[in-house]
């Protein structure tokens, strides 16, 4: 699914928070660039909650709890057994003889679904249909 199909699943609020930054900041504070959907997903949406659970972390936003780049040392602590799909993204993206379509398939296969299915969930919500 494309951020275009899930802006008419989900529409955009009128007035996103913490939309726009320096993509290119991100990415050398990330340590790789990020993928196209995510960006354009925080452009369209900025910093929300998606059908009322669901925090996507974003990397314009002042609140350090909902900052990518300030819980990245959270998301990436290699302690965690339990490996979060854009932690497996990230260290997809930077290890050595990875291709970024490893790390793009992680994406598709897990966390673009996720979103998918938020949406989905929120339009059932604002039909009443939950």
């Amino acid at each position: 699914m494309g951020i275009d199909q899930l802006v008419q699943l989900m529409p955009p609020p009128e007035k996103s928070l913490a939309a726009s930054g320096d993509w290119q900041a991100v990415a050398a504070a990330v340590g790789t660039a990020l993928p196209i959907d995510y960006m354009a997903f925080i452009s369209r949406y900025g910093t929300g909650r998606v059908s009322g659970f669901l925090w996507v972390y974003n990397p314009f936003e002042q609140n350090a709890h909902l900052n990518l780049v300030s819980r990245l040392g959270i998301i990436l602590q290699p302690e965690e057994t339990v490996t979060s799909a854009l932690q497996t993204y990230l260290n997809l993206k930077r290890a050595a003889g990875r291709s970024e379509d490893a790390a793009n398939a992680v994406f598709q296969k897990y966390l673009s679904h996720d979103l998918h299915a938020a949406a989905v969930r929120e339009e059932k919500r604002k039909r009443g249909d939950v």
